[in-house]
């Protein structure tokens, strides 16, 4: 092992995946700039893993190397929902069925899977059961962990909060304001505030909900009292641990990989995709005692801290290690 060349393949670096290759790797490529070398045993990818798949299957890098790419995008909920939205018109599209195919097939050639929860790590069983795999959940920086667990945040108000970019389908939007729109018959005084670079679509329009944009989180923590975050297949979701570091308790789907860290906390903080039964779990919530909502800030604090770069990063690495092993 020790005489294998690593490479990492990203698409930009997220701060956390590059955080994890140092640890096994100096050598960096970013393929949307550079060309993917083809001398190499070891082959980390972030997320992109059809094009080295594909050299591999031809016969372009040597067949014997070895592919382990951490799973942390949409890419294997879209397959498995077979809809997607397409960033051009803002609309929802099925996902083609020979993507799907091809996906699939791209599949069996990974060597291994780095997922960032259980719940992305099954929907690769569901795909390649043979593939090995481990679970490594991302981390929040030292700085981050520093301040967010210096909020005190308003745990007896009415305000939620919501955090993420992008892609509004993927990340339950539209079930989210309809699930405030119920609540809002009953609790007039309910504001919802959705932080991140998402489109406000004209039928979202509600008294009440508040799109604030790209912006410091901090001040949102200090001044709501529930987070919500109804993915419909979310592979983890820092925002949600972000948030409960703050001592903000949060509510969840259940096909949000971070829900498995609030299951911990207690069960029936999660959710089906239902906007009605989201609803009236945002109202029973309200309805809890100062004492109820002091100890979930309290336990989800504590587990939140455990997701510190440090100890993020050793297990990455060994993980790492121990899939190469197993193949």
């Amino acid at each position: 092992m020790k005489d294998e060349k690593i490479i990492f393949l990203h698409v930009g670096g997220h701060y956390v995946h590059r955080a994890f290759a140092k640890s096994v790797t100096s050598n960096f490529v970013d393929i949307t700039k550079e060309s993917i070398p083809k001398d190499y045993d070891i082959y980390l990818i972030e997320a992109s893993y059809y094009k080295i798949a594909l050299m591999k299957l031809f016969g372009i890098i040597n067949r014997k190397s070895k592919i382990i790419n951490i799973f942390a995008d949409p890419r294997l909920y879209f397959i498995k929902s077979k809809t997607y939205l397409d960033p051009r018109n803002g609309k929802i599209k099925k996902y083609p069925w020979w993507k799907r195919k091809i996906s699939q097939l791209l599949l069996k050639i990974v060597d291994g899977g780095l997922c960032v929860s259980k719940f992305e790590q099954n929907l690769l069983k569901d795909f390649s059961p043979s593939t090995p795999s481990k679970v490594v959940y991302p981390f929040i920086s030292d700085e981050r962990m520093y301040s967010l667990s210096k909020v005190s945040p308003n745990l007896h108000g009415e305000k939620i909060l919501f955090i993420g970019n992008n892609d509004y389908y993927y990340k339950g939007i539209d079930i989210l304001i309809d699930s405030f729109k119920l609540l809002k018959k009953i609790r007039p005084k309910a504001e919802l505030f959705i932080l991140g670079n998402i489109s406000k679509k004209r039928e979202w329009e509600t008294e009440g909900v508040f799109f604030c944009g790209r912006t410091e989180i901090e001040p949102f923590l200090k001044k709501c009292s529930l987070y919500v975050h109804p993915s419909r297949g979310e592979a983890f979701g820092v925002s949600i641990i972000e948030s409960l570091l703050a001592g903000v308790p949060a509510l969840v789907s259940e096909d949000t990989g971070a829900g498995e860290v609030l299951k911990k906390i207690d069960p029936g903080l999660l959710f089906r995709l239902n906007p009605k039964e989201i609803s009236e779990k945002i109202d029973s919530y309200f309805k809890t005692s100062k004492e109820y909502k002091l100890k979930l800030s309290k336990r989800g604090r504590f587990e939140a801290k455990k997701f510190s770069k440090n100890k993020q990063v050793k297990l990455f690495k060994k993980r790492f290690f121990e899939i190469l092993n197993k193949k």
